[in-house]
């Protein structure tokens, strides 16, 4: 560019490189009157594999001004890379069409931003030949490289065409796959575009990669297995220039590579904690490809170089009291005195030949022996954080100390949600935050230890910090409990969960007209509860059975349906719940009628379209509250999806999405007129991104039963004022161990960190 278009000139240019002979620039011509142009850079004499920097600068007086702050110069490196089709030979067939050298891609980004289903179909898969491991060829780590989706958007792609997208043809998808087991995507554009800017795309696990030391990647890395690349749900990231997603909801993301070459010899191996019999229990979870392992146990933690010598000796005979494993299973273990061990188990295919190794190293208590875990946590509440918001009111200061502690994790909840806690440790797996590294380093550090600022708190309300720490050998539960400065919030100033539900409410005072609140999730001016009209309850005798109490809701549309919408939900036992895929209504657009189907989900993206989603009963007197049966996932909305058919077969994607539902009785608004202000609301996303994150609805939350959500609400009266008190709860040579083995994994396993004991509910009861 220039400033001074009078004349045509011609700029030289000096250029600056890694290496002489490899750049030749361009002339710099601008014509008469000419304010911008264009020059090329070209390296045809690059080498494959070799980075070249190259800096390209103007340099004379007479066109750049010594003075001047505005960059005279472009910088940049380059790689040419040969880049190899995957399966060149093999061909699959899609739409009747052959296509040969393509691989199949289910893609959830676009899928999870603007909630369609996940399409699958062909696409050429390249991978650049220079990045491809020896280390990593087959087996049970996959194909390490550096792999790329050739257009990936391209017109074989289903929803290309759907509304009015821009697409810009040729642009790659770069999958960063060097390390089979930490696959990440780099920040790149898809070339897709709905009037909102470009669509860009990257994963989590590269933004935190970008941010250092202080990001934690590890729980976003996708992986190659079974010849396919995958990616966690939610680790994925799109954008455009308004609103950011966390994409890849439904986990639906599978790259094909090398499908009919990949095998499957990997082996899970998890550790429990000890059991006051000093039995400890081992998970071990085959391959598909995986015959048989072979498995010994050895003192202390073994280095990488130690491991190898030991699963040698294994493999050779050398270890006598290596035992045999046929199937996925169970290990029980026992021995002789408390201590960390370490198990070594060699991964054996078909033809008996060694495929590798895994090892885990646990921390064991014999039958008599303590290994108390050693920690202090408590609630200040305090103003020395006032300059910067943090009230007495509004915050709270949560602090852990401890010693030796290995892994933890916390959660801060009202203290009224105790309730709700039947399994301490599947709780804090759904809902705590894990300590990070650094954390239970200032844990056990004699600095203060750790320390943090909750924010967005209610005022006047009782809260409970409860942390779970795990010391390497058994893991315990402690807690503390305080309360905020000034008045409680008036009832349409908070949230509410089924913690919360009011037992004793007869049906006949719910059966009236209520004013309805909600946050409207697409007005991006006000995100406080607001007045939509009203929302009346009566009888519904038509549909009624002996074991089913109907009643119809009228108004449950907000205002958006032009038609009648009521819908058919249900009264049990001092609750009203609702029911899922009923129509509510009609609105009109581009003169023909579009129906519309509400989708219940919560504030991170998940829901449900089945049936009994949510449930209401009072709060407080006069405000009844819409609130999750659920409280993993605190279903709290209503997402209208727009279909054109009756059957709701076509879906033309979200028309309105309205949270945290309230029904206000007129006479107590009228009664205490400050009750209607707007509602203070914490941490409401945008609209659009709360919207996409909605995946699919066949793959939302489990549906629930007619007779399971009445199970669940005799269950919450059960529970209500029993509220859990929190208090502290106690919860290198080879080595000969009694083992037993029970075939498959344990029911009792919530997720794949951690076995469960069968007592810990007991135990967080007092």
């Amino acid at each position: 560019m220039r400033n001074n278009d009078k004349d045509a000139i011609t700029v030289p240019v000096e250029i600056l490189a890694s290496e002489e002979g490899i750049f030749t620039a361009s002339k710099i011509e601008f014509a008469e009157g000419q304010t911008e142009t264009t020059f090329s850079v070209d390296f045809p004499n690059t080498a494959l594999g070799t980075t070249y920097d190259c800096t390209v600068r103007v340099t004379d007086p007479q066109y750049v001004s010594l003075y001047s702050g505005k960059p005279a110069f472009v910088s940049f490196s380059v790689l040419r890379a040969k880049w190899i089709t995957v399966d060149a030979d093999k061909s699959i067939v899609y739409k009747d069409k052959e296509y040969k050298g393509y691989e199949w891609y289910t893609e959830d980004f676009i899928a999870t931003f603007f909630n369609t289903g996940n399409p699958t179909y062909p696409v050429q898969v390249q991978v650049r030949e220079d990045t491809i491991d020896p280390e990593y060829p087959n087996g049970k780590n996959g194909l390490a490289g550096l792999y790329r989706i050739v257009n990936t958007y391209s017109d074989l792609y289903p929803y290309k065409i759907n509304g009015d997208a821009q697409c810009v043809d040729g642009l790659f998808m770069e999958i960063d796959a060097t390390n089979p087991k930490q696959v990440y995507i780099k920040t790149q554009p898809t070339g897709l575009n709905w009037g909102y800017g470009d669509m860009i795309i990257s994963s989590k696990a590269y933004q935190e990669i970008m941010k250092g030391s202080e990001g934690n990647p590890d729980a976003y890395f996708g992986k190659i297995e079974n010849g396919a690349i995958t990616f966690p749900k939610g680790a994925l990231l799109i954008k455009d220039d308004e609103d950011t997603a966390s994409a890849n909801s439904n986990g639906a993301f599978r790259l094909e590579i090398c499908q009919d070459q990949a095998v499957d010899y990997s082996l899970i191996l998890e550790a429990g904690e000890s059991d006051e019999n000093g039995k400890l229990d081992i998970a071990a979870e085959f391959g598909a490809d995986v015959a048989k392992v072979k498995y010994a146990f050895f003192e202390g933690s073994l280095s990488v170089a130690q491991a190898n010598e030991k699963s040698s000796d294994i493999d050779t005979g050398k270890i006598e009291s290596a035992k045999e494993l046929t199937e996925t299973g169970v290990l029980t273990a026992q021995f002789e005195k408390t201590g960390v061990y370490t198990m070594i188990a060699n991964i054996y295919d078909k033809d008996n030949a060694l495929q590798g190794y895994e090892m885990i190293s646990f921390g064991y208590v014999a039958a008599g022996d303590e290994k108390p875990v050693v920690i202090s946590c408590g609630i200040n509440i305090t103003d020395k954080y006032k300059p910067q918001g943090f009230t007495s009111e509004n915050s709270a200061e949560i602090y852990v100390n401890g010693k030796d502690i290995v892994s933890g994790s916390y959660a801060f909840i009202e203290a009224v949600e105790l309730s709700l806690i039947k399994n301490p440790d599947k709780y804090m797996s759904d809902n705590g935050t894990e300590f990070t590294t650094e954390q239970i380093e200032a844990i056990n550090s004699n600095d203060g230890g750790f320390s943090d600022v909750i924010g967005g708190l209610y005022s006047g309300t009782d809260y409970v910090l409860v942390v779970k720490a795990f010391n390497g050998y058994v893991s315990d539960y402690f807690a503390s409990r305080a309360t905020t400065a000034g008045d409680a919030p008036l009832p349409l100033e908070r949230t509410y969960t089924m913690a919360h539900l009011v037992d004793g409410v007869n049906k006949a005072d719910l059966l009236k007209s209520w004013n309805l609140w909600a946050v409207d999730n697409y007005d991006k001016e006000n995100s406080d509860r607001q007045l939509f009209g009203q929302v009346t309850f009566s009888e519904n005798t038509q549909d009624d059975a002996e074991d089913f109490d109907a009643i119809n809701v009228k108004g449950i549309s907000f205002g958006e349906s032009e038609t009648d919408d009521t819908v058919v939900w249900e009264y049990y036992n001092g609750i009203i719940y609702t029911l899922g895929n009923q129509l509510t209504g009609t609105i009109t657009y581009q003169g023909a009628p579009l129906y519309l189907l509400p989708v219940y989900i919560d504030a991170k993206g998940t829901g449900t379209n089945g049936d009994h989603a949510m449930m209401a009963a009072y709060v407080a007197e006069g405000y009844v509250a819409l609130v999750s049966y659920n409280p993993k996932y605190n279903i709290n909305g209503m997402l209208f999806q727009a279909y054109t058919d009756a059957e709701a077969t076509n879906n033309l994607g979200n028309w309105a999405y309205y949270s945290d539902i309230m029904f206000e009785d007129p006479a107590v608004a009228k009664a205490a007129p400050a009750s209607v202000a707007p509602a203070k609301k914490t941490s409401m996303k945008s609209l659009r991104s709360l919207a996409a994150d909605a995946a699919t609805p066949t793959n939302f939350v489990e549906l629930r039963g007619h007779e399971r959500m009445r199970a669940l609400i005799d269950e919450l009266h059960a529970n209500k004022g029993a509220i859990i008190e929190p208090i502290a709860m106690s919860a290198s040579g080879e080595v000969k161990a009694k083992v037993s083995f029970r075939s498959g994994l344990p029911k009792q396993s919530f997720d794949r960190t951690l076995l469960v004991k069968k007592n810990d509910a007991a135990r967080f009861d007092k």
